[in-house]
């Protein structure tokens, strides 16, 4: 079993988009407390707006701007490399990275990874919540209490916030005496 669970959260330029923001928690497997958190506006590169677009809806869900991107952003590249070197199957003691939208979470991970010319080798690979729970001593009733805990909350679009709320949901699960 890992020690450690990273919950991670893409937010886009839309649903077939690119990946504009970043964010990941990463938590203790055994008690769910947070050890570590990031989130990274990404500055897209040149062609993406081109190849996957940009959606105005998109923009008023998550509050991004491309003004924001560019002013802020941190360049494609460099997000991606560090992504890699954090949870790449070439980094060491990497944690499995997980996710509540794998096939989207999945996608864009493998966008952002391509941007900066990350070998296939040190693929970022994206699980889902049920990974989480299989590798966790997660709790039946726990867990139930705590995915209805997570329907009554607001969803706040933005990557790190997005994150925390899966992590919540797997610390919850864990049980009252964690």
């Amino acid at each position: 079993m890992p020690k450690t669970l990273a919950f991670l959260d893409f937010e886009a330029s839309g649903y077939l988009g690119f990946p504009i923001e970043v964010g990941w928690v990463v938590v203790d497997c055994l008690t769910g407390a947070e050890l570590d958190a990031e989130s990274h506006l990404i500055a897209h590169a040149p062609h993406w707006e081109a190849d996957y677009g940009w959606a105005a809806e998109a923009e008023e869900v998550h509050g991004i701007s491309r003004a924001t991107l560019a002013a802020e952003g941190v360049s494609a590249a460099v997000v991606a490399r560090h992504v890699a070197a954090r949870f790449g199957s070439g980094g060491k003691d990497a944690p499995p990275v997980i996710s509540d939208a794998v096939p989207h979470d999945q996608r864009w991970m493998d966008i952002l990874l391509a941007a900066a010319g990350v070998s296939p080798n040190n693929r970022v690979r994206v699980h889902g919540f049920s990974t989480a729970l299989a590798l966790g001593p997660v709790d039946e009733a726990a867990y139930a209490g705590a995915v209805r805990w997570m329907q009554a909350q607001p969803v706040q679009h933005r990557a790190l916030a997005d994150a925390r709320l899966v992590a919540e949901v797997y610390r919850r699960s864990l049980g009252p005496a964690r």
